[in-house]
């Protein structure tokens, strides 16, 4: 049988955003990073809300421009 690992990051009352609806407060440094990408490596399936598959759906097909560097939308 396979493992449910869940992942995210929330404030210590349990939100993912801030009265504004931005997330931006918990924009993880780079040792944060490393370890979450390291630990999703191995994963076959992942499973997202709406609103993340709506963010994540941008490198799906990303713009072709050179200047974006890979970085994702905004």
């Amino acid at each position: 049988m396979g493992r449910l690992i869940t992942l995210g990051i929330t404030s210590l009352d349990g939100y993912v955003c801030d009265a504004d609806g931005s997330f931006a407060w918990a924009e993880p440094d780079e040792e944060l990073h490393r370890y979450c990408n390291a630990l999703e490596a191995a994963i076959g399936t992942q499973i997202y809300g709406r609103r993340m598959f709506e963010v994540m759906s941008y490198w799906a097909d990303p713009p072709a421009d050179s200047d974006a560097g890979g970085e994702g939308p905004g």
